[in-house]
């Protein structure tokens, strides 16, 4: 009797034993699954606005508005340039490669001086996204 409950006792603790480790072991290969799964993912902008609005402003007015975006890619963001449509906007953005996960701005300032009526600028985000070229705009109305 004393044999049947030690032997059950040591089948029920390697069951017990076999089904803790082969769980964890899948439960780790899965996470990997997934990390590995969004590291190949290539880089992708995420703003949380495209276009901005600076309402009405005087003529000479210099006003800045910044983009916030996200790496939403498996792999580092690279802006290789930021092009603007006219000398009366300028532009700054990390030089400096964005890993995934994380923010980054794109800092955009209006010199209204000599412009008149309604405004409408857009800004072209050069990157190493499958999308090459990204479109940021904003607009005024100046008086």
């Amino acid at each position: 009797m004393k044999r049947s409950i030690i032997l059950s006792i040591t089948i029920i603790s390697a069951l017990l034993w076999y089904g803790c480790t082969h769980n964890s072991s899948s439960h780790t290969s899965d996470q990997q699954n997934v990390k590995s799964i969004y590291s190949n993912q290539p880089p992708a902008f995420a703003f949380t606005e495209e276009m901005h609005n600076f309402g009405d402003l005087r003529e000479g007015d210099i006003v800045t508005y910044t983009f916030v975006f996200k790496n939403k890619g498996g792999k580092d963001l690279i802006i290789k340039s930021v092009d603007v449509g006219c000398s009366c906007t300028k532009a700054k953005w990390p030089h400096e490669a964005i890993r995934p996960g994380q923010e980054g701005e794109i800092e955009v300032t209006l010199d209204t001086s000599g412009e008149a009526g309604n405004l409408w600028k857009v800004v072209f985000v050069n990157a190493n996204t499958v999308e090459q070229h990204k479109e940021l705009s904003f607009t005024a109305n100046v008086f």
